[in-house]
C-alpha cells in the first residue's frame, strides 16, 4: 500500500465562548484539513491548526509545509510503516503538519485493520478563563455538578490581588474534594512570581502552569517555589524537555501535540516522564474535531492523569461531528470514533 495523493483545504471556526487569558482574547481559529489517499483506496484525514502566538509556527509556515507534501509523500510505502510513524522525522515538516500527517496515517492503518487501541476513560479538567468572581463561582458550581474533579483557572491578565480574591472564592466553593490548577501563560516576571506564590501557599494548588515566559526564569522559580511548577509554552521540543529535566525541579510537563510536533514526539515524552517519575499532561491548542480526537487518543495513554482538554467544548465543530463529548469530567475513548469522515470538505 502506497500513498497516492494529498489534498488539503483551509477552514476557519469560532469558539462557542471566547477564551480570555493573559495573552488576550481568542475568538476565532483557522487551520488546514488534509486528506491522504492510498493506491488501495484507503483514505485518512488530519488537521493542522497552528496557534501562532503560543507556538513557534506561523500560519504561512504551515501552508508552505503542506505544499511540500505532494512532492515528498506520494509513492511512500506504508505496509511496514508503524504507528506513531517515526519516519516522518526525516521530512522538514512544521509541528502541526507532522501531527496532521500522523493523524492521516493512523486513520489509514485503522481502516486497513492494522491498528487498534484499547478503550479508555480520559480525565479532563474544567476551565475558568479570566473573568469575574461571580461568573467563576457559577462555573465552579456547574463543574462540580457535572462531576469534574479538577478545575484550572486562567490568571495573569488582571491585578494579582483581584485574582487572589477569585482564587480564594473558587477554592472555598470547590472544597477539599476538588483540585485546583493555575495557568499564568508566562505573565509574571520572576520577582512577581516569587511573591505571588508566597500568597498562594495557603491554597491547595496542584501546580502552576508557566508562571514566567523565560525558560531560565522558570528554572529558577521551580527551585524556590513551594507550589509545583509546570512547563507549558517553554516546552517546544525535546531539547527544551532535556534542559528542564537537567536544570530544574519541574515535574509536570504540559504537552500540546500541535505545537510539540505530533504523536511520535508526544509519546516519546510520555515514555521519558514515566521513567523519571514525572507527569506529562496532554493539552489542547483549541483544535477542531479531527485533531482533538487524536489528542484524546494520546491522553488515553495516561488514564490516571487529568488532562487539559476542557477547551474541546469551547470549539464549534466545523470539520465533523464531535464524537468525544465530555461527561462527568471524563471522555470515553475508543478507536472507532477516530473514523469521523469529513470528506465533504475536501471534495466540495
Amino acid at each position: 500500500m502506497k500513498i497516492e495523493s494529498v489534498k488539503w483545504k483551509i477552514f476557519d471556526y469560532n469558539l462557542n465562548t471566547p477564551l480570555i487569558n493573559s495573552k488576550g482574547i481568542i475568538k476565532t481559529r483557522k487551520g488546514f484539513l488534509i486528506q491522504i489517499k492510498t493506491d488501495s483506496r484507503m483514505v485518512g484525514y488530519g488537521e493542522a491548526s497552528p496557534l501562532p502566538f503560543f507556538g513557534k509556527e506561523t500560519f504561512e509556515e504551515t501552508e508552505r509545509s503542506i505544499l511540500l507534501l505532494n512532492s515528498i509523500l506520494p509513492g511512500t510505502q506504508l505496509n511496514n510503516a508503524k504507528f506513531p510513524f517515526h519516519f516522518l522525522a526525516g521530512y522538514n515538516l512544521t509541528p502541526s503538519v507532522r501531527f496532521a500527517v500522523e493523524q492521516c496515517l493512523t486513520e489509514i492503518k485503522i481502516r486497513s485493520n492494522d491498528l487498534n487501541f484499547s478503550e479508555k476513560t480520559v480525565l479532563v479538567n474544567g476551565l475558568i478563563g479570566s473573568t469575574t468572581i461571580e461568573e467563576s463561582l457559577n462555573k465552579t458550581k456547574k463543574f462540580i455538578e457535572k462531576g469534574f474533579k479538577t478545575i484550572k483557572i486562567k490568571v495573569g491578565q488582571n491585578c494579582f490581588n483581584d485574582e487572589l480574591k477569585l482564587i480564594d472564592s473558587v477554592s472555598c466553593a470547590a472544597n477539599n474534594g476538588i483540585k485546583i490548577k493555575l495557568d499564568v501563560n508566562g505573565a509574571w516576571p520572576l520577582n512577581d512570581a516569587i511573591m505571588n506564590i508566597k500568597k498562594l501557599a495557603q491554597y491547595n494548588i496542584e501546580y502552576i502552569e508557566q508562571p514566567c515566559t523565560s525558560i531560565n526564569d522558570l528554572i529558577k522559580l521551580s527551585q524556590v517555589s513551594s507550589i509545583p511548577i509546570a512547563a507549558d509554552e517553554s516546552l517546544a521540543d525535546m531539547n527544551d524537555f532535556n534542559l528542564l529535566c537537567e536544570q530544574s525541579d519541574i515535574k509536570h510537563f504540559i504537552v500540546k501535540p500541535t505545537l510539540f510536533g505530533g504523536m511520535a514526539n508526544t509519546l516519546d515524552i510520555i515514555e521519558q516522564t514515566e521513567s523519571k517519575g514525572m507527569t506529562a499532561v496532554i493539552s489542547s491548542a483549541l483544535e477542531n474535531t479531527v485533531a482533538a480526537s487524536y489528542l484524546i487518543l494520546l491522553a488515553s495513554f495516561l488514564p490516571n492523569t487529568v488532562h487539559g482538554l476542557g477547551t474541546i467544548d469551547l470549539v464549534t465543530p466545523v470539520i465533523s461531528k464531535n464524537l468525544f463529548p465530555i461527561k462527568n469530567g471524563q471522555i470515553n475513548f475508543r478507536t472507532g470514533k477516530l473514523l469521523n469522515n469529513p470528506a465533504h470538505l475536501i471534495n466540495d
